[in-house]
């Protein structure tokens, strides 16, 4: 739509984030129009779905932010803690699925005023992106394609080399993959073993962030820079 939602991480002692709104009716000239300050952690990966904001805080784990209105301030509504450091979101048929130091886990936002655990997947995840109850994730060096449709007992449907990703998100049948050692965005087709492209990108020694894929636009964003590739 014409609003952005943009999380800034506020160093200190104790550190803080800030979510900021953004008005982009006019893109050219971008308005703040409202904020939420303290929320506790580190940003890692940030998912919007029905006006509520799902952002993987690190060490905070879960938070669940509503922004159904922007013209009021952002209103912290959620949050589960989460064992390790929770780096990556997705959000799938009122599930969130939290990519975490120590697991995969599933958290029930059918009532997002009120989440709770609902099973996890025990391997370590950086990043995560759910299809209805199938979620693909990557720690740097494996991509697993995990069944949370009984999430008190997901099973593992496959896994594959995911070369050295860090980000992940799919579009289609395609698994793109973000990563920053090998130094690109790589596409992989729905059996996980055919390389349909691979886009070099300079991250350099710079981590990449969240990919994004809509229509025939992929953007991947690192600590330094924003990439497009068609």
């Amino acid at each position: 739509g014409d609003t952005g939602y943009i999380v800034v991480d506020v160093p200190g002692n104790p550190s803080h984030c800030d979510l900021v709104i953004v008005e982009l009716a006019d893109p050219s000239h971008p308005v703040v129009t409202n904020r939420r300050v303290t929320l506790p952690g580190y940003t890692r990966d940030l998912k919007l779905v029905g006006g509520f904001a799902y952002i993987a805080s690190d060490v905070a784990g879960l938070q669940i932010v509503d922004v159904r209105n922007p013209n009021l301030a952002p209103v912290l509504r959620g949050r589960v803690d989460t064992p390790g450091s929770a780096f990556g979101v997705s959000v799938s048929a009122g599930t969130a699925y939290i990519a975490d130091t120590t697991s995969i886990i599933a958290v029930n936002v059918s009532d997002p005023l009120n989440p709770f655990y609902a099973g996890s997947y025990g391997v370590s995840a950086r990043s995560v992106v759910a299809q209805q109850t199938t979620v693909y994730s990557v720690d740097g060096v494996n991509l697993r394609v995990v069944d949370f449709a009984v999430p008190s007992r997901p099973s593992l449907i496959a896994s594959a080399y995911s070369y050295e990703a860090l980000r992940i998100d799919l579009f289609g049948s395609q698994v793109y993959l973000a990563t920053p050692t090998s130094g690109g965005l790589y596409i992989l087709g729905s059996n996980l073993q055919n390389l349909i492209a691979q886009i070099s990108i300079p991250f350099g020694t710079a981590a990449p962030g969240p990919v994004s894929v809509s229509g025939n636009l992929g953007i991947s964003i690192s600590f330094r820079f924003l990439f497009g590739s068609n």
